[in-house]
């Protein structure tokens, strides 16, 4: 999700709209260029519209002050708040939260009237308000209030209170109670156990609706109504990441949701339906082609998707608007201007997301390597002395015009404290292959490649693998014949049973003994048939050290890694169907990671 300032006439759009590197021009195709056509929206409440990262893992609450989002991590005792650029994810800043505040924040939220945040340490039913900074300003224990399990909180505006989610560690106890900034309750609360279970983040829209996440067995978020003494479901949204167990939710300025998960490291960014007062804008929020790689000739579709916001009666002054002037371009002039763009008019265009198409076909002379930029705008027909906000053009690199050679390796790296990733694709580079890091498996046709390697880390910096289209696309691929390296502490042992995470342990041929401890200090190979060039490996161990889980191999898998101290099992190869070697260790932290590449290769 991009957002940049509209611009009011497209004399102004064409002077300023400079793309992002110098492309070739991309003529446009043959036909009128300016149509015109009446609109249906085509977003609804509960639809993803984007995503941003997250700056590392294990996050907490999360809550917006009006220009940055605040997510804290329970990566680091004391928690760490990581201040966060709506954006694009990029971290502004960080602070360490003072005590007695410590652990497990399962809810944030922001104080507009003092210009604080509030948040809740899980374990010690403690709730502390901190300045912008982290510097402690007060805090309240609940235990005395009978709420032992608080698990969301929220600033209620209409109340100027504090709202506590509770569960009394019952999933058929939940409850919010109302309380005073000294914690003295309000006498308000409200029954919400017959329309969720566990709370997780919480706030209230300008609807005066509460929204909450559940983690519950749908892991789904709620907008209640809770002006009464029990709760009433109003909408419910799916999580876009149901296994990875739903945490933070605010609403940001234009009243998107914001939602972020435990394993997960990214910010979604979902339509609510809230409005906000007297407020309205349009804007572009998504360019892209209907593919990545295009050959002279070719025909370019470029999408354009734009929301029209408009909500109360409006300043004195406006008129409301109907009319748009959507535009998509492509290429690159000298001077910086789109080379190329075409517009499209609409009429009578109630408020809602859109989509518009726009054509273009590649000159037969456009260079293969010349990489396209694109973008798109939207001009609205306002009247009145107030004119409202206004955003108007969003730029992307779109497409390259080349033949498309997918890489012969993808690395896969879910560690959220790399040491494996680059040093294989440093192996694979000196052995004259190609390789990518991979950011969105579905992204990518795994048949199209020679190898996948998978990296998962070492318990607690490790990433959780859940089932799914991920895990079914990775068993799918050995199947087919495929070859997968993959790599983590508690992803055999651990995870499938404790966490419900995904079991790829029949696929690789492991059966898991334990869950292993601390004690891996030398890696060593182990003669076998399969894998003959790792038998005579031996390294010191440098990795992440917790619980390295300890394996078996289910013949005809065959043993190949071990630990000499204890003769640990710690890595399984298996090939009769694809082909397979897991470790429970971080290949990063031996001296022998280009052997093993080159061995994987040959396989």
């Amino acid at each position: 999700m991009f957002r940049v300032t509209c611009i009011v006439a497209l004399a102004a759009l064409l002077a300023g709209a400079a793309m992002a590197k110098d492309v070739s021009p991309v003529e446009p195709s043959g036909g009128n260029p300016f149509t015109a056509r009446n609109l249906m929206p085509t977003d609804d409440v509960c639809d993803v519209l984007g995503t941003i990262p997250i700056p590392g893992t294990q996050n907490n609450g999360m809550t917006f002050d009006g220009q940055y989002l605040w997510v804290v991590t329970n990566q680091f005792t004391p928690c760490v708040l990581y201040k966060i650029d709506p954006e694009t994810g990029n971290l502004i800043s960080q602070c360490t939260v003072p005590p007695p505040w410590s652990s497990y924040s399962l809810g944030l939220t922001y104080d507009s009237v003092n210009n604080t945040i509030w948040g809740i340490d899980f374990v010690n039913n403690l709730v502390t308000q901190v300045d912008m900074e982290c510097n402690y300003i007060s805090s309240f224990y609940t235990a005395g209030l009978g709420l032992y399990n608080i698990r969301g909180l929220a600033y209620d505006p209409a109340e100027d209170a504090l709202v506590i989610g509770d569960t009394g560690g019952s999933s058929s106890a939940g409850k919010c109670v109302w309380v005073d900034r000294a914690g003295t309750p309000t006498g308000r609360q409200c029954n919400t156990s017959s329309v969720m279970q566990w709370h997780m983040g919480m706030e209230f829209g300008p609807s005066g609706y509460l929204w909450c996440n559940d983690d519950d067995i749908n892991s789904d978020i709620n907008q209640l109504d809770v002006s009464g003494p029990t709760a009433a479901e109003v909408t419910v949204c799916a999580s876009p990441e149901p296994f990875n167990i739903p945490e933070g939710l605010t609403l940001d300025a234009e009243m998107y949701l914001r939602q972020n998960t435990h394993y997960g490291t990214l910010i979604y960014t979902i339509e609510s339906g809230e409005i906000a007062g007297d407020t309205a804008y349009c804007q572009v929020t998504d360019v892209w082609t209907d593919s990545e790689y295009y050959l002279p000739g070719d025909e370019i579709i470029l999408t354009v998707k734009w929301k029209y916001f408009f909500s109360g009666a409006g300043s004195p002054g406006w008129s409301v608007p109907e009319d748009f002037l959507v535009g998509g371009g492509l290429g690159k002039e000298p001077n910086g201007n789109p080379r190329f763009i075409q517009n499209t008019m609409v009429y009578d265009v109630e408020p809602g997301t859109y989509e518009e198409m726009f054509y273009f076909t590649v000159p037969m002379a456009t260079p293969l390597g010349t990489g396209v930029g694109g973008g798109g705008h939207v001009w609205p027909y306002w009247s009145g002395p107030f004119q409202p906000e206004q955003h108007i053009y969003l730029e992307h690199n779109l497409c390259i015009i080349d033949v498309y050679t997918p890489p012969e390796f993808l690395i896969w790296e879910r560690d959220p404290t790399p040491i494996s990733g680059q040093p294989i694709g440093d192996a694979l580079t000196a052995m004259g292959h190609t390789w990518e890091f991979v950011v969105n498996l579905s992204d990518w046709n795994l048949p199209d490649h020679m190898g996948l390697f998978v990296l998962l880390g070492i318990f607690s910096n490790n990433h959780v693998f859940m089932p799914g289209p991920d895990a079914d696309a990775i068993v799918a691929y050995i199947q087919g014949g495929g070859k997968v390296y993959m790599e983590g502490g508690d992803m055999w042992a651990y995870d499938p049973p404790y966490m419900g995470a995904f079991d790829f342990g029949p696929y690789f041929g492991i059966q898991a003994l334990g869950d292993g401890s601390g004690d891996l200090y030398t890696v060593n190979g182990v003669a076998n048939g399969l894998m003959p060039g790792l038998g005579g490996l031996s390294s010191p161990y440098s990795g992440e050290n917790n619980y390295i889980d300890e394996l078996s191999p289910i013949p005809p898998a065959e043993l190949v890694f071990q630990n000499p101290s204890n003769m640990d099992q710690i890595g399984i190869a298996k090939g009769d169907v694809g082909k397979t070697l897991g470790t429970s260790f971080e290949l990063g932290g031996t001296n022998f990671v280009a052997d093993v590449v080159a061995e994987f290769v040959a396989f």
